[in-house]
């Protein structure tokens, strides 16, 4: 099948009982609290191995202040190889513009 600009690859949507499982879950945890509870239980033990401990802080820090920002990098050549010192904000608003442009020319 070719690629189409602009249409989405799935064009299906979610597959269904996929909301059931979340639902199913939700119903038999308390709508989740139950297992926000063992993981509190598990972060603040002093017995479990500190792998165990740290991923279920981790999982309740991304639940409770959300997962932190992915930082990457924008190549701004046409030559493949980053500008040094340059991202995509602080450019001047004429050459993101333009930049824009040729990005979605491709």
């Amino acid at each position: 099948m070719p690629f189409i600009k602009r249409t989405s690859g799935n064009v299906l949507g979610r597959p269904k009982g996929a909301a059931g499982i979340a639902r199913y879950i939700g119903e038999q945890t308390k709508d989740g609290h139950e297992l926000v509870d063992r993981l509190l239980v598990l972060s603040r033990s002093e017995s479990a191995p500190v792998r165990d401990v740290a991923a279920a802080t981790m999982a309740l820090l991304d639940r409770f202040a959300g997962r932190p920002m992915q930082q990457g990098e924008l190549l701004l050549s046409t030559t493949g190889t980053p500008v040094p010192g340059r991202d995509f904000g602080s450019l001047p608003i004429d050459e993101r513009r333009e930049l824009l442009a040729r990005l979605r020319a491709c």
